[in-house]
């Protein structure tokens, strides 16, 4: 990824993201809904939301209403259509950090962008990033349990100080493994062994 000049830095947006296909099965938003019940009075005392952004995939956009009104938290689930540009940018910048829930995924770029800007991240070990994120101390990775979800959310949302902690630890992540610079360094490194090895 190409890394921001801007780093998400508001200690009082109250937002958590998701960007990407609304794709319910595959991305785990049902898991993000149904975690929120748990934790619904203290993410209203906070003034805390949950913004989803995404392409529709084939009526998921209707169905995730109706989940947000079943489980009572469309005052807490903002859905939205998909953001590109500036407007991606800027949803990155206004958020304190990132979930994404997914039960298969293969290597979500999504994630690669929102450490970049500075977001921790909380992760299921679909996405395989969970691992990486509690061993790493960028996010927080949890199972695919609504009760740990809802906990990893509202520690983030609460916990200004672990947040931020995890946020310089995301972006310099980002910025020692992922920035093409650093991918570009890694397989100069690579081609020269190779040819140093065939070579003796």
């Amino acid at each position: 990824v190409s890394i921001p000049k801007a780093k998400a830095s508001s200690l009082d947006s109250r937002i958590a993201l998701f960007i990407g296909r609304l794709d319910i099965e595959v991305k785990g938003l049902d898991l993000l809904i149904k975690s929120l019940p748990l934790i619904a009075d203290e993410l209203r005392g906070l003034g805390a939301k949950i913004y989803i952004y995404g392409p529709d995939e084939d009526g998921s956009m209707a169905k995730l209403e109706l989940l947000s009104a079943d489980n009572q938290v469309s005052d807490i689930v903002l859905l939205n259509g998909p953001v590109n540009g500036q407007s991606k940018a800027d949803a990155f910048l206004q958020s304190q950090f990132y979930i994404q829930l997914s039960r298969t995924e293969g290597f979500p770029t999504s994630v690669l962008e929102a450490l970049a800007y500075g977001l921790p991240i909380i992760v299921t070990e679909g996405t395989t990033w969970k691992e990486t994120a509690n061993n790493k101390g960028i996010g927080i990775g949890v199972e695919s349990d609504l009760e740990a979800i809802s906990n990893a959310i509202l520690t983030l949302f609460n916990d200004d100080e672990l947040r931020c902690k995890l946020a310089n630890a995301a972006r310099k992540y980002a910025i020692e493994h992922f920035q093409w610079k650093a991918i570009a360094k890694r397989q100069f490194i690579l081609y020269r062994d190779i040819v140093n090895g065939l070579s003796n």
